[in-house]
């Protein structure tokens, strides 16, 4: 295809990759298979989108000709993004086992996100061939723990059968993948062996068994969540006892909040974990976990009661009583009041409605921190023109302390000037 051949080099040398592309799909693969396939990756590589769209129609009737090729092609990192997108397409419209063979190959070696994203993607598209093709895979030893990861990336509810098979498998780290890929369908086969995870030798089969049955506070009455998570709390490895206590505070109801109580109260119980329960309890929106969360804002360290405070923040149905709780915190001199807690706390009555906490916060213009004083004209800043006017109020009342007044004056200007 002496002319042929030239043709293209022509269109090719004035950056007409459309061209090149045009003549493309009028070859014969059967004949011309090689020259196709070395134009076609000269048009993925420097054409553009709609160049490389234009050239995805030609590949695919290569074969498994162009398939190394165009997985060889994803390692080049100086391709541009939409680039390989369209590899991707093509490979996942594939149905070749050596697609899923080169696909594992590269997930084996731990890619960088972004090409692990595509690679998923492909398998994802391949669909059911991809699927049964890893299956059989899982029967050979040396080729088992890919497969089981690559299949944890379809999420796809044909690999359900196949990732149950593995779960009892004697390596640590495929029964994790098994349980992490599990955890993301609602099946009814999947709950059940979750809870048997829970109980694993290994902590990072136990942590994603955790973490996947926190995804599921329907089930938290049908399987007794609470009583099955709340025991990991006392986990030796942090992984699993912190991820404990946060699927604790997703089941969001009164249980998991006194069993996050009963451990924070142990004196056994970690600084971190202690600090995991707190924010915990901002999940569960309930008159009990304001209760804990006051108990915590009035006895613990600094660290933790900043905790708490961003969890008060999170009750919303609480937010009349948080405004009081927090009002009559920092009005109290025996409080942990550093400087970082106020500030915190300025935050948080900012966030409340119908102004709850305006006098609160411009109590604060007169703190003597700097930073709490600059919080607290931002946090009035962010009410606009019902502060200004509950401001104006102040100003002209009589109880109000001169160097109050003057503080309140001056914010006023500030706000007035901004608006």
């Amino acid at each position: 295809m002496p002319f042929i051949s030239e043709s293209l080099q022509q269109a090719a040398d004035r950056g007409d990759w459309e061209a090149v592309s045009d003549v493309l799909l009028e070859l014969d693969p059967r004949l011309d298979g090689a020259e196709i396939l070395a134009w076609s990756l000269q048009v993925l590589t420097q054409g553009d989108f709609a160049d490389s769209w234009q050239v995805a129609k030609v590949l695919p009737k290569l074969g498994d000709l162009a398939i190394q090729p165009l997985l060889d092609l994803l390692q080049n990192t100086e391709l541009e993004a939409a680039t390989y997108w369209c590899v991707g397409r093509i490979l996942g419209e594939s149905r070749s086992a050596l697609v899923v063979a080169g696909v594992i190959e590269h997930l084996s070696q731990d890619p960088p996100a972004e090409l692990a994203e595509i690679l998923m993607r492909v398998l994802t598209d391949m669909g059911t061939p991809a699927i049964q093709q890893l299956t059989q895979l899982l029967a050979i030893p040396d080729q088992r723990k890919s497969a089981v990861l690559a299949l944890g990336h379809i999420r796809h509810s044909q690999t359900i059968k196949p990732l149950i098979s593995v779960i009892s498998d004697p390596d640590a780290e495929i029964r994790k993948v098994a349980i992490e890929a599990l955890g993301s369908f609602h099946d009814v086969q999947v709950p059940p062996l979750l809870i048997a995870a829970l109980a694993d030798l290994n902590s990072n089969v136990r942590r994603v068994a955790v973490v996947s049955l926190g995804m599921r506070p329907d089930l938290a009455t049908e399987m007794q969540l609470v009583d099955q998570l709340a025991p990991l709390l006392q986990d030796f490895y942090p992984g699993v006892y912190l991820a404990a206590a946060a699927a604790l505070g997703r089941m969001g109801n009164e249980a998991a909040a006194i069993a996050l109580g009963d451990c924070y109260q142990k004196n056994t119980c970690l600084a971190d974990l202690r600090r995991q329960i707190v924010y915990a309890w901002g999940s569960i929106d309930l008159p009990i976990t304001f209760a804990y969360l006051r108990q915590v804002l009035w006895m613990a360290n600094d660290e933790t009661a900043v905790v708490a405070v961003r969890s008060l923040n999170r009750l919303k149905n609480q937010q009349p009583t948080v405004a009081k709780l927090l009002g009559e915190y920092i009005q109290n001199p025996a409080a942990n009041n550093s400087p970082r807690l106020r500030q915190e706390i300025t935050v948080v009555l900012g966030n409340m409605p119908d102004l709850l906490g305006v006098e609160d916060i411009v109590r604060l213009l007169v703190d003597t921190d700097e930073r709490v004083r600059w919080q607290a004209i931002y946090s009035l800043q962010q009410g606009g023109s019902p502060v200004v006017a509950k401001l104006q109020q102040l100003a002209q009342a009589p109880t109000t302390a001169n160097d109050l007044l003057a503080e309140i004056q001056q914010c006023l200007n500030y706000l007035q000037s901004e608006s």
